[in-house]
């Protein structure tokens, strides 16, 4: 946020930018840019970049896949949380029979609320794209995305994303990383 920067520290801002080290590129971000001090903008190349599609509240009512999703993801997690291991074996293995597709929008809907529940963590919540139900579970969940837990959850479900398209073993794939959110969330 460029655009907070104290005027006592512009100068020392204006020569590194005026003659950056070799191989360098800064990136300065700002919600408003008219805010940003002229002398720093005038060294910038400003680049805008729109509002991100999907990124817009949901309607209240979720179509029946996204209640699916909704429910199987919710359930799932507060099975790890659980620690219900026995029962972690039967969602892999019911897991593993509804197709790859569905498999990965699963996936992706477990990338998108722990989007939404890390927006809701740090205070961020014009981030936050779901309503209702899926909201208040985004709120419960977001304790268990501490910072140092993060990148593991995003990479856990990216790492089963990849697998998944490469014709992995849909349940030996859903259990492994059952077992490893239970962990993660128990940490």
């Amino acid at each position: 946020m460029i655009e907070k920067l104290y005027h006592q520290a512009a100068p020392k801002l204006l020569k590194i930018l005026e003659e950056p080290p070799d191989k360098t590129l800064f990136i300065l971000v700002s919600d408003n840019p008219d805010l940003v001090i002229a002398t720093i903008l005038s060294r910038c190349l400003p680049i805008r970049i729109p509002k991100i599609p999907g990124q817009e509240k949901r309607k209240l009512q979720m179509g029946e896949e996204d209640h699916y999703h909704f429910e199987t993801f919710r359930n799932w997690m507060r099975l790890c949380f659980s620690r219900n291991v026995p029962e972690l074996i039967g969602f892999a293995s019911e897991t593993g029979k509804i197709g790859r597709e569905k498999q990965k929008k699963l996936l992706r809907y477990g990338l998108e609320i722990t989007s939404n529940s890390t927006s809701i963590r740090f205070g961020q919540s014009q981030f936050v794209t779901v309503e209702g139900e899926e909201l208040e579970f985004a709120q419960k969940f977001s304790p268990f995305l501490t910072p140092e837990k993060l990148p593991r959850f995003y990479d856990l479900f990216n790492t089963a994303t990849y697998h998944i398209e490469r014709n992995a073993h849909a349940p030996t794939l859903f259990l492994d990383l059952s077992m490893k959110i239970t962990g993660l969330i128990n940490e």
